[in-house]
């Protein structure tokens, strides 16, 4: 700081007043929206301080010279002033004024000392070409023609009034000087056409180049204005990409399930895990990424299809929902899982994003409740079956019992024998009924199967011989109609047999006098059908889906005959020991037909005499 204050701000003013405004005047003008004023100022400028340079030395030399006429002086003095009033003009903005009035004074005076100088023999006209170029240059290429047209009118005057100047003669005589100044003339003027000509083609040429230069200058600053719009839109964007990624890998990191991405399908290696599927399995992240695979945390019988579903995933199979697996944690104990994947670009490769959900408490409370279920369901079967037992077991041995009474009273030996042979009935009954209980009891348990090969026909035909007496009794017709081939299957005998017996048994028991029972058999496709059809009862539609169950017995099936609802249960049980089927089609009053398909065994159906 100075200090003085306001000695340096007073200093700085009388600076800037001595030199700041001749330094300005050196200074050419320079206009920002217009380059083409920017570019004639620049030269006007440079033109003036050229000239007055010169006329400043000019005058100065003629002032020391002793010999000096005043005229030459003044002269120096007034061109001085008008150059100084130009260039203050100039540093005005007024440029093309400046440069038009400038150059006609220029114009004016080189053709005044042409016109006492010997006029067109002499060399001043050959100045004006200067002043055509710079008019091009300065204002516009136009005044160029201008300043062209009137020096080739003035040349022409002086062609013919040149002559008459004093002293003329006396150098040229007039066939000498009618020669050189024809000669004169036409080198004046073809100069004269040809710059004007020169700066016209060299103002189209610029202006064509400034255009190009113009439209280049607003392609590129279109382009420029799109590229930092493309800039700022792809920062904003980035910047969304940033607060995307921020916020999902937050959600990852802190997600209640376990997340991770496998390399391939080949390795299927661990390329990301989140804390959370580490702290699920035991491990740390740093422990299984680019480590570990899910491979080595699968149960074994759960890798075949692991593999199958990633190398499915990585094929663009689609997806297919979620795939339970069984996973073992780092300290040895297992966990259920359920998984689901799709895959992503990973750094620009495909990879695999997988979610883990543990499910295992979940599993035990589904087992606890399954097990809850299944034991609620053994009660109720064992009050049902113990319901049941009880009426059917009260039943016989009531008749049993009252039978032996009637036996103690009775006195005549053939009302003796018709109560025995009541007590027999009844302790058939009790025979079949305990026969059924076991029989449940051992299918409910793995049972320890003899499996021979049977012919279907001969079992069937002793089943429906087993029943001849009893049909007859009934007053019913049974048929046995046995197919041509006779197939043979793998079964055990003695419970085959049983189930036969069930569903003719039934048919005959449920079938009112007069009706018919017809078994048949029937071979197709490798496979055998034993088909027992009936014109009994019938059962209801309602009632289908339930005849099959243990201790079911239809509403109408009660009032025809007694039985413990086991029969039909029994059988189905033992067809699908059998890896057979069992199937039912029944109408109330119109009868039911039952079919039981077997597989037979391999090369074991021949032909043979169907009987009936």
């Amino acid at each position: 700081m100075h200090p003085y204050p306001g000695v340096e701000t007073r200093g700085k003013e009388r600076y800037d007043f001595m030199f700041g405004s001749v330094r300005g005047w050196l200074t050419p003008p320079h206009f920002d929206d217009d380059f083409e004023r920017t570019n004639a100022a620049r030269v006007l400028h440079f033109l003036l301080l050229i000239v007055l340079v010169i006329l400043l030395a000019t005058l100065v030399f003629f002032t020391l010279l002793e010999s000096h006429r005043v005229r030459n002086v003044l002269s120096l003095m007034l061109f001085t002033a008008i150059t100084l009033v130009s260039l203050w003009r100039l540093h005005h903005g007024n440029v093309y004024t400046t440069g038009r009035l400038y150059l006609i004074v220029l114009w004016i005076m080189a053709m005044g000392y042409s016109l006492f100088n010997r006029g067109i023999l002499s060399s001043y006209p050959a100045l004006v070409t200067i002043i055509i170029w710079l008019a091009g240059i300065m204002v516009r290429p136009i005044y160029s023609v201008f300043f062209a047209i009137a020096s080739v009118a003035s040349v022409t005057v002086m062609l013919f009034i040149s002559q008459d100047l004093p002293g003329i003669a006396a150098f040229y005589p007039p066939e000498l000087y009618l020669t050189h100044a024809t000669s004169n003339w036409f080198v004046y003027v073809a100069a004269y056409m040809m710059t004007a000509t020169l700066v016209l083609y060299s103002a189209r040429h610029n202006a064509m180049n400034l255009e190009r230069v113009i439209q280049r200058d607003r392609q590129l600053a279109e382009r420029n204005t799109t590229l930092e719009a493309e800039i700022a839109e792809r920062k904003r964007v980035e910047g969304e990409l940033r607060q995307s990624e921020t916020t999902f890998r937050t959600l990852i990191e802190n997600a209640q399930i376990g997340i991770f991405i496998l390399k391939d399908a080949q390795q299927a290696a661990f390329l990301y895990v989140n804390d959370n599927l580490a702290r699920m399995l035991g491990y740390t992240p740093e422990e299984m990424i680019h480590r570990m695979s899910p491979f080595d945390v699968l149960d074994s019988d759960y890798i075949d299809d692991a593999k199958e579903r990633i190398q499915g995933r990585f094929a663009g199979a689609p997806p297919v929902g979620t795939a339970p697996y069984r996973v073992i944690r780092k300290d040895g104990s297992y966990i259920d899982a359920i998984v689901s994947g799709m895959v992503i670009d990973y750094n620009g490769k495909p990879a695999l994003l997988c979610t883990m959900i543990d499910v295992t408490a979940e599993r035990q409370a589904e087992r606890s409740r399954i097990e809850l279920e299944v034991e609620r369901n053994r009660v109720e079967f064992l009050r049902a079956f113990m319901d049941t037992m009880t009426h059917d077991l009260k039943t016989p041995l009531s008749v049993i019992g009252s039978s032996l009474y009637l036996i103690e009273k009775a006195t005549e030996p053939a009302a003796q024998q018709r109560h025995l042979g009541k007590i027999s009935d009844q302790v058939g009954r009790l025979g079949r009924m305990i026969e059924d209980m076991l029989t449940v009891a051992r299918l409910d348990t793995v049972p320890d199967l003899r499996f021979d090969l049977i012919r279907i026909n001969a079992l069937v035909t002793s089943a429906c011989d087993q029943f001849e007496a009893q049909a007859q009794h009934r007053n019913v017709s049974l048929s046995c109609v046995l197919a041509a081939e006779t197939a043979t299957v793998r079964a055990d005998g003695d419970l085959l047999n049983h189930a036969i017996i069930n569903l003719i048994e039934n048919a005959i028991n449920y079938t009112p006098a007069g009706g018919t029972v017809t078994v048949r058999t029937v071979v197709e496709n490798e496979h055998v059908t034993i088909e027992v059809q009936d014109t009994g009862i019938g059962i209801s539609e309602a009632e289908l889906q339930r005849v099959f169950d243990r201790f079911f017995r239809a509403r109408n099936a009660t009032a025809q005959a007694s039985g413990t609802g086991l029969g039909l249960a029994i059988t189905k049980r033992i067809v699908d020991l059998h890896n057979g089927e069992i199937s039912v089609t029944s109408h109330i009053g119109t009868g039911s037909l039952f079919k039981v398909r077997l597989p037979t065994a391999p090369g074991a159906v021949s032909t043979a005499q169907a009987k009936s």
